[in-house]
């Protein structure tokens, strides 16, 4: 638009420094109303950057919380696993200890009854 302005105003028999100063003052005021025009937008959009990273922050505040309240209570299901696990390792090698007892005394009762 400047070069095509330019030309015109040269056409139209304005001197050269003249159409210069006048491409030059159209494109400054241009420039002014675009700016003042969008100046409000850009507030509107900071504005609303802020908020939405104020929400943000407290979203990943209680999401931290959160995760770390499944943490421990994965920490504790893993412990209360093992507890579980330790207990039925008792149970059973106690059982296995008393099988492991209770026969060689069955078959030793059994001989002296000369049953076997």
């Amino acid at each position: 638009m400047q070069l095509e302005l330019y030309k015109a105003l040269v056409a139209a028999n304005i001197p050269d420094e003249v159409a210069t100063k006048l491409v030059d003052a159209m494109n400054t005021h241009i420039d002014n109303r675009v700016n003042a025009a969008v100046k409000p937008l850009f507030e509107r959009m900071e504005s609303m950057q802020t908020s939405l990273s104020a929400k943000l922050d407290g979203a990943t505040a209680g999401l931290g919380t959160k995760i770390d309240a499944i943490a421990q209570l994965r920490r504790e299901s893993q412990a209360d696993g093992e507890l579980r696990r330790s207990r039925v390792r008792w149970v059973v090698g106690t059982a296995l200890t008393a099988i492991g007892i209770a026969v060689p005394a069955t078959i030793a009762v059994l001989k002296a009854m000369n049953i076997i």
